[in-house]
């Protein structure tokens, strides 16, 4: 497994008094993408990364440059041409998509191995203070850059100007989301955190002001408009510090819904959970809201209390909700929004999303895993009903990439919920290979029939069956000794 090394530093957004102070900011981890609207495999990294981005923002943020290849008339790559190429060639990419955290290469691509190296970029120290603002007139655009250097991380004194004449300051101006109507040659519907323009300027005083000017007449959607700041040594690639003015508040409280995750499929009996991201994207801090989670048409309700300024993500786990009924056919319909934002009318958008009932087995039920290379990481539990293990298996030290056959030891029809679970927290269809799992439903005579098959990424997978017609257990003679 390739490892990322991270050498060095960032620094986030916060006023000139915490650096006389010399208080260590937050870091914001600056996670760069090279990708293209003609490139397949980039149409599949795509969602695992901006999920990702959107679980940590705050944490990170990101810009995404487009290549001329495979699409050479990619339009986002056209509109930029020189800054995109300035980028690529910097870099070497001669392959979409790649992926830089920290101005190093992340190399496997996958949602927990960019999760760790967040984490990880997160605990280094903090060089450089960084402030970013944006004024807009129109479609003339005004960025203002102030970056103060922390004096403790250069040996108590000042950097000298040999230790900045390597150091670049970088602007950039992105748009977060972009819908089309029509798909591009990759499928692609929607971007997030593309370039739309790229400024590159040396850094000649240890504490520097900047205001650059830009004209956006080729930017889609202005309220998505965003800009980036990143000191970033041209030698080593290390990234010093970033900090990112996003979208202008709208309203004052305003709550986004901007993702729903970790929610069943596949469920013999109502039990609804997940969670849920939102961020701040209003005037006020906002300190209460109510979740509202609608299955098949019954609502149930949530509170949520907390702090969120402008632009702060946070994420609130739910479960218990039982009191629904299933579809009697096909999709479960699910609708999420949060209302009474600082307890007022204010609402969020909606979220929709479906899950399937479970699948149904007559007599017997027989599990097959085909491993990945980590093995050891697979175990499994089976739970009735009543939430009782009623067998569990793993870990398979030492058979990478074999079939696992289990015969499940049932004796009583029930609802039943298979968990697979994957230590490495990547999954067994994660970067350890293409494992997968099978159910296949039993007769007395042996026979087989395929009823589910399936893979996943994270470290928990949930699988429910229904089953019925199970075999009575044999009678067992009782021979009772007269005295």
């Amino acid at each position: 497994m390739k490892k990322l090394y991270i050498l060095l530093l960032l620094s986030t957004a916060f006023s000139i008094h915490s650096i006389a102070q010399d208080k260590s900011p937050k870091r914001l981890v600056l996670i760069e993408e090279f990708t293209n609207t003609g490139c397949g495999p980039c149409a599949s990294w795509s969602p695992l990364l901006d999920s990702c981005i959107n679980y940590r923002l705050g944490d990170c943020i990101a810009i995404k440059y487009h290549s001329s290849y495979p699409n050479a008339q990619d339009e986002f790559y056209l509109s930029q041409k020189e800054a995109n190429d300035a980028r690529v060639n910097y870099y070497g990419v001669n392959a979409v998509p790649t992926t830089f955290v920290d101005g190093q290469d992340l190399g496997e691509r996958s949602y927990a191995y960019l999760n760790q190296a967040i984490s990880y970029c997160q605990q280094q120290p903090v060089k450089f203070a960084l402030e970013v603002s944006k004024l807009l007139d129109g479609k003339k655009l005004t960025v203002k850059v102030a970056h103060t250097p922390i004096v403790s991380q250069f040996s108590n004194n000042m950097p000298t100007q040999e230790q900045l004449a390597s150091l670049r300051l970088h602007i950039a101006v992105i748009e977060e989301h972009i819908v089309s109507s029509t798909p591009w040659p990759n499928g692609e519907k929607e971007l997030n955190y593309t370039m739309r323009k790229m400024s590159t300027s040396e850094l000649y005083f240890p504490t520097q002001s900047l205001e650059w000017e830009a004209d956006l007449d080729t930017f889609g959607d202005l309220s998505q408009l965003g800009v980036l700041a990143f000191i970033q040594n041209m030698e080593t690639r290390e990234i010093l510090a970033t900090a990112y003015s996003g979208p202008d508040a709208e309203g004052e409280n305003r709550l986004t819904l901007q993702n729903l995750i970790d929610t069943p499929d596949l469920i013999c009996t109502p039990c609804y959970y997940g969670k849920v991201i939102m961020r701040n994207d209003g005037a006020n801090t906002i300190t209460q809201a109510t979740l509202n989670v609608r299955v098949n048409g019954t609502l149930k309700q949530y509170p949520w209390t907390g702090s969120l300024s402008y632009l702060d993500r946070d994420t609130l786990a739910f479960d218990g909700f039982t009191s629904f009924q299933l579809a009697s056919e096909g999709k479960n319909e699910v609708e999420v929004w949060l209302s009474g934002v600082n307890g007022s009318d204010a609402v969020s958008n909606t979220r929709t999303s479906q899950f399937s009932n479970s699948v149904q087995a007559v007599g017997g039920v027989q599990l097959k895993i085909y491993t990945d290379k980590k093995p050891e990481e697979i175990t499994w539990k089976l739970y009735d009903s009543s939430g009782e293990v009623v067998q569990e298996g793993g870990p398979y030290d030492g058979q990478p990439r074999k079939f696992i056959t289990v015969d499940f030891e049932l004796t009583r029809d029930d609802c039943y919920l298979l968990e697979l679970l994957d230590a490495g927290g990547d999954g067994i269809k994660g970067s350890a290979g293409n494992g997968y799992y099978q159910l296949f439903q039993t007769d007395e005579a042996g026979k087989t029939k395929r009823i589910v098959q399936g893979d996943y990424t994270g470290s928990v997978c949930d699988v429910f069956f229904n089953l019925s017609g199970t075999p009575a257990p044999p009678h067992r003679l009782v021979l009772f000794e007269e005295f």
